[in-house]
Parts: C-alpha cells; sequence; structure tokens
C-alpha cells in the first residue's frame, strides 16, 4: 500500500542523511505524482505526504481542481514554455525547471499579476544532454542576478536531473558537481536564501544524492508503483518522471540492461573472448536502454490518449448535462413567460377598470357640474327676464308720469314731499 512504501521511503531519507550527519527534517520529499491518479494522491495525502510534484502544467491543473479540498504544495518539475508561465506562476507553490532568463521574468511578472509568491529553482544541465532542458553552469549567474531583481517570485536553489545511470553510485559525480557549484556562486556572494535549496536525486539514486546534500528529493516509483508487487491499487500506474526500465519487458526477459552490463545472467556466454563479449554486452545494453525508453513513450501516450479520452467522455457528460438543464430551463422559462404574461394583462386589465371607474365617475360629477350650470343659467335667465319686466313697467309708469306731468299745472310737483315746519 502506498501508505507502507512512504513509510519506507521515509525511513530510508532518515537513515541516507543521518549517515552524513544531517537532520532528516532537512530533506523534503516531493511525491512526484505525475500520471497518478486522484485518487493514489488522496491516499498517499492521507498518509501525511503534502508535497507533490507534476510534469505537465495542463495534467497539474486538473489535479489541482480536484483536489481543492487538500492542503497540497504542488511543485512543477517538466520543463515549463513560456506561453504557459502565467498559468503556472498562479497554480503551483513551487516551480523547479526554470532555465532561462526570459521565462524566469515571466513567471515573476505573472506572479505579480496574480498576487502570488512561487519559489523557483533554476533547472541546471551538467552533462550538456540535447534530450534534457536546462542553463548550463556558465548561464546560471545570470538568472542569478535577474532574480535579484524579482517582486514576487524568488529563486530558492537549483535543481538538476543527472544522465541514466546503471548504479546510483554512477550518480554521485552530477551531485557533487551541482553542491560544489552552489557552494562556488556562495562565495562569489550570491545571497544564501537564492541557494538554499538542492533538488536532486530521484527513485533510483535518492540516498547517494542526500549524501551528496540534497534538500529535496523527488520520487514516484517507489511510492506509486511497485515493480514486482501485485497490489490492486497501482496496477495500472505509470511510471513517473524517473522511472527507467519497463517492467514487463524486464518480466518477460528475466534480464534488463544493468544485468547486460554485469554480465549476471549465467553461463551463456563462456567460450569466447572476453573483450568482444563486454563490447556486445554494452552495445547489446544500449540498444536494450533505446528499446525501453520507446516503450516508455508509447505507454506514456497511451495513458496520455487514455486521459484524452476520459476528458472527452467528462465532456461529452457535462454537455449533455448542459444540455439538459438548457432545455429545462428554456421550458421553466416558457413557463414563467405564461405566467408574467397572464399576470400583466390582468394587472393591464385591473388598471383598465379601475381607469375606466374613475373616468365614469369624473363624467357623472362633469355632467352634475353641468346639470347645475344650466340649473344656474336658467335662474339667472329668470332673474333678467323679471328685471326687464320691472324696467318696463318702471318705464312705463315714468312715461305716464311724464306724460301727465306736461298736461297738468305746472305749479303741482309731483313726487315732492311737503315740508311741516314745527311752531
Amino acid at each position: 500500500m502506498i501508505a507502507d512504501r512512504l513509510t519506507e521511503v521515509r525511513s530510508r531519507i532518515a537513515a541516507a542523511a543521518r549517515s552524513t550527519g544531517r537532520d532528516p527534517s532537512s530533506v523534503r520529499l516531493i511525491a512526484v505524482s505525475k500520471t497518478v491518479s486522484i485518487d493514489l494522491i488522496r491516499d498517499a495525502w492521507l498518509a501525511g505526504q503534502r508535497d507533490f510534484g507534476e510534469n505537465r502544467v495542463q495534467e497539474a491543473l486538473q489535479k489541482i481542481a480536484t483536489s481543492a479540498d487538500l492542503e497540497i504544495r504542488w511543485h512543477l518539475l517538466g520543463h515549463l514554455q513560456t506561453n504557459k508561465a502565467r498559468k503556472a506562476a498562479a497554480a503551483f507553490a513551487a516551480i523547479q525547471s526554470v532555465d532561462s532568463v526570459e521565462l524566469l521574468q515571466k513567471v515573476d511578472q505573472a506572479a505579480g499579476d496574480a498576487g502570488r509568491r512561487p519559489e523557483l529553482l533554476i533547472q541546471v544541465d551538467l552533462a550538456g544532454e540535447t534530450t534534457k532542458y536546462g542553463a548550463g553552469p556558465g548561464d546560471v549567474p545570470k538568472l542569478l542576478e535577474a532574480a535579484g531583481r524579482m517582486q514576487a517570485a524568488q529563486v530558492v536553489g537549483l535543481m538538476t536531473l543527472p544522465p541514466l545511470a546503471a548504479v546510483p553510485e554512477d550518480a554521485r559525480p552530477w551531485f557533487r558537481r551541482l553542491r560544489d557549484l552552489r557552494d562556488e556562486w556562495l562565495a562569489a556572494g550570491v545571497p544564501a536564501s537564492m541557494l538554499r535549496e538542492l533538488s536532486m536525486g530521484m527513485s533510483g539514486d535518492f540516498e547517494v544524492a542526500i549524501e551528496e546534500g540534497a534538500t529535496m528529493v523527488r520520487i514516484g516509483t517507489s511510492i506509486f508503483w511497485s515493480r514486482h508487487g501485485n497490489d490492486d491499487d497501482v496496477r495500472d500506474v505509470v511510471e513517473t518522471e524517473e522511472t527507467r526500465h519497463f517492467a514487463g519487458i524486464e518480466r518477460n526477459l528475466g534480464v534488463s540492461p544493468i544485468d547486460l552490463r554485469q554480465r549476471t545472467f549465467g553461463t551463456s556466454m563462456r567460450g569466447y573472448d572476453r573483450q568482444e563479449v563486454t563490447s556486445f554486452l554494452s552495445e547489446a545494453a544500449a540498444d536494450f536502454e533505446g528499446v525501453l525508453r520507446e516503450n516508455d513513450r508509447l505507454r506514456q501516450d497511451i495513458v496520455r490518449l487514455k486521459t484524452s479520452l476520459t476528458q472527452f467522455r467528462e465532456l461529452e457528460g457535462s454537455l449533455k448535462s448542459m444540455l439538459i438543464s438548457a432545455q429545462k430551463i428554456a421550458d421553466d422559462m416558457k413557463e414563467n413567460a405564461a405566467q408574467e404574461s397572464a399576470r400583466i394583462v390582468a394587472e393591464a386589465q385591473a388598471r383598465a377598470e379601475l381607469a375606466a371607474q374613475k373616468a365614469q365617475a369624473r363624467l357623472e360629477a362633469t355632467q352634475r357640474e353641468v346639470d347645475g350650470l344650466k340649473m344656474k343659467r336658467r335662474e339667472v335667465e329668470t332673474s333678467i327676464e323679471a328685471t326687464i319686466s320691472t324696467l318696463r313697467t318702471t318705464l312705463d309708469f315714468v312715461r305716464e308720469q311724464d306724460r301727465r306731468e306736461r298736461g297738468a299745472d305746472t305749479n303741482v310737483v309731483l313726487h315732492r314731499p311737503h315740508v311741516v315746519h314745527s311752531a
């Protein structure tokens, strides 16, 4: 089980550290989880593992999203293209594969924009292998100088991938070389904070790396994949970054490239010239390793295709769910629209009826006002007619008086009152 393997790996790390007088806590274990399912990652997390390493940004982003409930420090171990610097800077706690000033600057800018402060390790290519990425030792000082001007991300150390070794001891010179370069740059004045980490050593050689000063070891095979075991939970797990051999072929043939080089497969070569046999074995081992690497690549391609197929199936399921949801939403919208339309019509009818009632009330009030005015008009007309009649009568009376006055005695004064003088 994964918990048991983690316990064994940690014990070996502690033993290697103590063998050189180091504190085991000074060595951080990075569980390389490339192509490993999220379920196995959760098993490792439950066993106390907190640092996990991934090789590809896209695969890692999916795992990060599905493990958001776990407190995990994600490390990017594989090569990072500059066009993916923004995604990586926002997602990873550490990026161990920085190999150019341009990439360094892009990651720093992206980290600043995202409000993140990822730790960066400069990948150093010590052997000059064309199949591996990394900055040459002569280019590292330029990266360290540029690192001093960063605002968000921070360079904390160095990482290296040594050439393929037949035995762990063959990797020791490369680990020692990286440690010596670190010491040289420290002596040259590079701040210790930029060189506190040395990430080197994997499943096949991590103990040697610790003896040479490694502070981080990247282990996947020894945790997630048992080469000779039959555990159901790891049977379909693909080799991680540092896997060197295709186990199925080795088991079928009963021999490995290491066996070829060490001639431990029996006495079938007895009687042949030793030098020719040795030369033949070396060539066969090299060819065998090439075949194994090609099989590794093909198997990884199969896993990627399976992952893509799974993703497409998940996408298809998501699209179907979205279509069903959209149809339901459309139906709900139609129903809501019908209800809303009925409500609006009812409100409009109620408002129209209310307006009609108000208009009718105003009309009736106006009619009453008109009737009142008509009545007043008749009253006024009657009053005017009475006044005119009175005026006519008065006029006739005045005329009659005037006529009489002309024919009567001039001494007679009409309507003049008599004055009575008091005695």
